[in-house]
């Protein structure tokens, strides 16, 4: 529904491609981007009859009820941990302070944590850069993360061609409430030179109108002073060309989840086993210590005596039978194998993985598992870049003072390798006699914890020790001399 409205708007703009077909595409890729945030949050398919669900005490009430043993997060989660940007350097010291400060009033340390994960659990996602103004009237560059879209709400970008990076255009899509929750559909189109937005009239409206309720045009212009386009202000961050940490899990999440129903089951079966009793009745509720009476009745139902013949034939028609049992060593061992599978394709090193992985094999997946870790940086370090050059035009154009001009950024990465602090310390002090002072303490930053403000604090008071040095020597110095003078 939500994708056939936003055809009417960008139809105009599709080069001779066919809409129809592009929105098929997407709406398939929101189909997964949806199944991986599911997956990630625990929500798995379960796959499961209805005898099944009653066997496991499962409800049909929602997901809660669901049991699973996921992974998912883990493979996310370990590849985010190495992903930390600590700065933009531009080619000279106050282009650099400029985007110091551009990182510290978004806060970037946490914003960027966000875009990350969704990236790496989505396959891409967007940052929105966009002016802010403050309620003193002042204004200021903004980064906003936006996720892709998941056939609900997200961005959906649309590129020239495949190998571009820069979106042609791309839509924010949204769902805002006015006589019911969720009955209306938002729509921005985010051009290099403008933005369009659109509102649908209703829960069964068939296309978009433009948006002006809140008293601000339908289209505002986005350009420099001189008229020269901003350029589109949705940044894109991918993983992998677009694909999902987690698409080649997803099959293997499913396996395993079976194979824990399979073992819950077993494990029931054998300690509670299913036993078939021919010839009586088996009492209701069975107790440790009862006494089982079973006895002849006459025709009323009262007790009588039975006679030796009865006796006789009534206990040889009695047989008591127990149905076979299950053994689980075999689902622990594919579960062990399902798990390490997981961690095998994902090149995903941890202590979850499965006990019979090897020295070598782990410290393999450690290579492997920087070797995209470092891919991801090179990558999405240019979306950084392109981020931050896209505030600097943004403040040029809206700003209340002129960002300071630079041919150059550079996105600075922490290390993904984890070390041991004492090797980082010795490291350290190996180097120490042949750099600089900053040099050493980002080097052992790490240690300590150190952020760059930590670090520039420290160099600012061995520079105050170094100065308070210098003028007691000089004090020192003119005091000799002047004492000397006075016994001449």
């Amino acid at each position: 529904m939500t994708l056939t409205l936003i055809k009417s708007a960008i139809a105009p703009f599709m080069r001779g491609m066919s809409a129809d077909a592009w929105l098929e595409n997407e709406r398939m890729t929101a189909e997964k981007v949806k199944l991986f945030r599911d997956y990630v949050d625990g929500d798995h398919r379960a796959n499961l009859t209805p005898e099944m669900r009653r066997m496991l005490r499962i409800s049909n009430n929602g997901s809660l009820n669901e049991f699973n043993d996921n992974y998912c997060p883990i493979i996310i989660d370990t590849m985010v941990d190495r992903l930390k940007l600590e700065r933009i350097e531009a080619d000279n010291d106050a282009a650099t302070a400029w985007a110091a400060e551009i990182f510290k009033q978004n806060r970037l340390d946490a914003l960027q944590t966000e875009v990350h994960a969704a990236t790496v659990r989505d396959g891409r996602s967007f940052v929105l850069v966009d002016m802010l103004e403050l309620p003193d009237g002042s204004r200021r560059v903004r980064f906003s993360h936006e996720p892709a879209f998941d056939g609900t709400y997200g961005v959906i970008p649309f590129y020239a061609t495949d190998a571009d990076r820069t979106p042609l255009f791309a839509l924010k899509i949204w769902r805002m409430s006015r006589k019911e929750v969720g009955d209306t559909v938002r729509v921005n189109v985010y051009h290099d030179d403008r933005i369009e937005r659109y509102i649908s009239e209703g829960e069964h409206a068939s296309s978009l109108v433009p948006y002006e309720d809140d008293g601000v045009p339908a289209v505002i212009p986005w350009t420099l002073p001189n008229g020269e386009p901003l350029g589109v202000p949705i940044v894109t961050f991918l993983n992998r060309d677009g694909i999902s940490e987690i698409e080649s899990v997803v099959p293997l999440q499913d396996a395993l989840n079976r194979t824990l129903y399979s073992m819950v089951m077993t494990a029931e079966l054998t300690a509670f086993a299913i036993r078939v009793l021919i010839g009586n009745k088996a009492p209701e509720a069975l107790t440790p210590g009862m006494i089982l009476s079973y006895y002849a009745q006459d025709a009323d139902g009262n007790p009588t005596a039975p006679n030796n013949e009865f006796v006789m034939n009534w206990l040889q028609s009695i047989r008591l039978e127990q149905w076979e049992q299950g053994d689980i060593v075999p689902y622990i061992e594919q579960a062990r194998y399902l798990k390490d599978e997981i961690f095998e394709i994902t090149n995903t090193p941890t202590a979850a993985a499965a006990d019979n992985s090897s020295g070598e094999s782990l410290k393999q997946r450690e290579v492997k598992l920087l070797g995209k870790v470092q891919r991801f940086q090179v990558r999405n370090g240019n979306s950084w870049e392109d981020a931050f050059a896209l505030a600097h035009r943004v403040q040029q154009a809206y700003g209340a003072a002129m960002p300071p001009a630079f041919n150059e950024l550079v996105a600075k990465w922490k290390d993904a390798q984890v070390r041991n602090k004492k090797e980082i310390v010795e490291l350290a002090n190996a180097v120490k006699d042949q750099v600089d002072l900053r040099t050493y303490l980002e080097i052992i930053a790490e240690v300590f914890d150190w952020s760059a403000e930590k670090i520039d604090k420290i160099m600012a008071e061995k520079e105050r020790e170094r100065q308070q040095e210098i003028r007691e020597s000089v004090r020192g110095a003119f005091g000799e001399a002047f004492s000397r003078r006075l016994a001449a």
